[in-house]
């Protein structure tokens, strides 16, 4: 028959093989086997189209076609298994949750490639939000302001629950995003901003004034460090300003230092 031919006449493999798969793929749906032709190439877009095509079923007045859970869920397997989110995007449009969990699939898939402020904008733009993967990537991409705003607003969807800020574990999220900011995670910030955005971290979402102007300290910031200092002195009788003027002198000797040392190898050179 043709086919044998067609094999025998563009192929190496022997008709011992060859014969007994052409038979098999006779016997199969149309589309089923077009399907697995398309998985022995490698052909995956041309696979997950044909596997979505040979999930149709006619509906009971004979006007059109559906496709059940079932089978939605194994093309979903394979679009996760072979990064074809945007060919499943187009071709479950007309169901808004399949598109939702096709759209959830592929800011995971940004996720493990590390492209989390994208990932991030993906989860957003769901209908209702994906807010757990959104928190997740603001975490991880360093937008800070964003991963509170949803900390704290709560979830769209049955997987995520509101906190408040005076939840213990709100507060001890809080301190590691600040230090997580601080060391430069995501790199959205200079090391200076990144130690300004942990300030105002500490300072909006923990009330810890002490550690909030140790930031600035690091960060070398000390007009602004001093700012808080006297903004909030009456919690500490004015200890953070010492400290903060303290600081100031002994960074201004060391580079006073610094500055001899240097002017002296130059002399000597």
């Amino acid at each position: 028959f043709p086919p044998s031919k067609a094999v025998a006449r563009n192929s190496q493999m022997d008709p011992k093989v060859y014969l007994p798969l052409l038979k098999r793929f006779i016997n199969l749906p149309p589309f089923v086997a077009k399907y697995e032709v398309d998985l022995r190439l490698k052909r995956y877009e041309s696979a997950l189209d044909h596997l979505f095509q040979s999930g149709q079923k006619e509906t009971q007045d004979g006007l059109g076609t559906y496709i059940d859970e079932t089978h939605f869920e194994t093309c979903l397997l394979f679009i996760e298994e072979h990064k074809l989110q945007r060919l499943g995007l187009k071709l479950f449009y007309k169901n808004a949750d399949w598109h939702r969990r096709v759209t959830v699939s592929l800011g995971e898939q940004m996720l493990t490639e590390s492209k989390s402020d994208l990932a991030l904008s993906i989860f957003q733009s769901t209908v209702p939000r994906f807010v757990d993967g959104a928190k997740r990537a603001a975490r991880d991409c360093g937008d800070w302001r964003t991963y509170f705003s949803l900390l704290l607003e709560g979830g769209e969807d049955d997987n995520d629950t509101k906190t408040t800020m005076n939840d213990p574990e709100f507060q001890e999220i809080a301190t590691e995003v600040a230090d997580e900011i601080a060391m430069g995670r995501g790199g959205l910030h200079t090391r200076r901003e990144g130690y300004a955005a942990a300030s105002s971290i500490l300072i909006d979402y923990c009330n810890d004034v002490p550690s909030a102007i140790d930031m600035l300290t690091t960060a070398e910031m000390w007009f602004e460090g001093r700012r808080l200092a006297v903004r909030y002195k009456d919690d500490d009788n004015g200890d953070s300003i010492e400290r903060v003027v303290d600081a100031a002198v002994a960074y201004g000797y060391g580079c006073l230092e610094d500055f001899e040392s240097r002017a002296g190898k130059f002399e000597v050179a």
